[in-house]
């Protein structure tokens, strides 16, 4: 089995439901996270161990970038007016150096709030931002053509 190469795979953001994909500026990092809720329910049958079962299904997308303008991507200052909002994402591998999905590869897609969006300006090194998209529903996945 060949590995996968991190750098290939982009975060890819719509705010018209999915017909144009536009990734953030300069990204540098992302990962998505899918999480289990639980609820107890132990009782007296269970001895001293505790019992629990899956209650619901969360995830996430987050990823960090690089302030600075691009002419093709979500800019920073772009992505403030999405806080709150409800907006259409995809987590695809790319063409290298680009925001062009890879013909044939698998993506995840689904709907998402922006919940977080944050900079960071530290003196002597780079100005860089990052974000967090709360996915409301189920996700989908899919194979880019």
């Amino acid at each position: 089995m060949a590995s996968i190469a991190g750098g290939e795979f982009r975060v890819l953001l719509s705010n018209d439901g999915g017909s144009s994909y536009k990734g953030f500026a300069l990204e540098s990092d992302c990962s998505f996270e899918l999480n289990a809720e639980t609820r107890e329910t132990t009782s007296k049958e269970d001895a001293s161990f505790r019992s629990y079962v899956t209650s619901a299904k969360t995830w996430t997308v987050s990823g960090s970038g690089l302030f600075g303008d691009s002419a093709t991507d979500w800019d920073p200052d772009e992505l403030y007016d999405f806080i709150g909002t409800s907006v259409t994402l995809k987590i695809t591998p790319c063409d290298i150096g680009t925001v062009t999905p890879t013909t044939g590869k698998q993506n995840i897609s689904g709907s998402a709030i922006l919940t977080q969006l944050s900079g960071s300006f530290a003196d002597k090194d780079n100005a860089t931002y990052s974000f967090t998209l709360q996915g409301t529903g189920a996700w989908t996945e899919a194979t880019n053509s």
